[in-house]
């Protein structure tokens, strides 16, 4: 793609620094092949579908961006603020969204396996039927998350406060929740029965050992 700016010295890529009114998907597109997304203001971008894996998007604002459906597979989103951005079914594979603020985004149905979201701001963030498959979350704010449904299989939520998060239908097989704050957490009773025949939609069937693990948990509520 031949850029369209290279005879300006001030081109409306570096003005895009300081935007105020949405990037155009062309000005993007131009960002993109010129990998200068790091720092970039594209709050209310509209970047649905975009294949933007392992770009460098570190410190960007993305507040209220649409990337639904998008590929950031190995992405650098470190210190990002992704706060209302729509991330629905996007694939965060292997993503870092370490110190990233992700407050009411909505990630449902999202790819995230293998991501760190080491000390991210995950207030009211909604992950339902997401897989979050040996995700690293821990030192994250996630009161009132919605985990509904998602695959937290081997993630690592050490340290991190979950109070008031809601963890209904989850795979907790492996999950690591050493010193986190679960107070007020929503999470269902399961026999073995239900275990085996629930399945929420677009989500997984929660094993036994999920079970146990969800009983164990509330006992500990009870008693502290």
């Amino acid at each position: 793609m031949t850029s369209t700016y290279s005879q300006s010295p001030a081109t409306p890529i570096d003005q895009a620094w300081t935007h105020q009114q949405p990037l155009s998907e062309a000005v993007i597109l131009e960002l993109l092949e010129n990998r200068r997304l790091a720092g970039m203001n594209l709050h209310n971008a509209q970047m649905s579908g975009m294949d933007l894996s392992k770009v460098d998007l570190s410190g960007a604002d993305l507040s209220g961006a649409d990337l639904s459906g998008a590929n950031l597979t190995g992405a650098n989103l470190r210190n990002a603020d992704l706060s209302h951005a729509r991330l629905a079914q996007a694939n965060l594979s292997e993503a870092f969204l370490n110190g990233a603020s992700l407050c009411e985004a909505n990630l449902a149905h999202s790819h995230c396996s293998n991501a760190s979201f080491l000390g991210a701001m995950l207030y009211r963030c909604d992950f339902t039927s997401a897989n979050l498959n040996w995700a690293v979350m821990t030192h994250t704010y996630a009161v009132e998350a919605i985990f509904d449904g998602s695959n937290l299989r081997h993630g690592d939520l050490r340290w991190s406060n979950l109070s008031r998060a809601s963890l209904e239908l989850c795979d907790l097989e492996g999950i690591r929740l050493d010193q986190a704050k679960i107070r007020g957490v929503a999470m269902a009773q399961f026999s073995q029965e239900r275990g085996r025949a629930a399945q929420p939609s677009g989500g997984i069937t929660p094993s036994l050992k999920t079970t146990e693990i969800v009983q164990h948990l509330q006992a500990s509520l009870v008693a502290a």
